[in-house]
């Protein structure tokens, strides 16, 4: 259980230093919309529970119609979230095509 915890901390910091970096290299100081309630202040040292925090409101509904074909629905998904893909460089993909179509 403790290597566990050791590593679900690595992934934290990693995320975390990812990002922070990737803001860097393209220069710019600061990111919005990762604080709820106040969508416009500038966060300057993003933190991982602020990026996750960011995707609270997204919610993906898996469903199946009639002839049992899955299909899912999205919703809450901004632009700030693919951004926040991107300096990740996580496949944005996993948003736009769920279920892998």
């Amino acid at each position: 259980m403790l290597q566990l915890l050791i590593l679900a901390l690595q992934y934290y910091n990693l995320w975390q230093y990812a990002l922070r970096q990737q803001l860097a290299q393209q220069e710019q100081d600061f990111l919005t919309n990762l604080v709820p309630g106040n969508p416009g202040r500038k966060v300057h040292r993003p933190t991982t529970s602020l990026i996750l925090g960011a995707f609270k409101q997204v919610q993906i509904i898996y469903l199946s119609t009639a002839q049992g074909t899955p299909v899912a629905h999205l919703q809450g998904v901004q632009e700030h979230h693919l951004r926040l893909l991107r300096l990740l460089r996580l496949p944005q993909d996993i948003y736009q095509h769920p279920l892998g179509q």
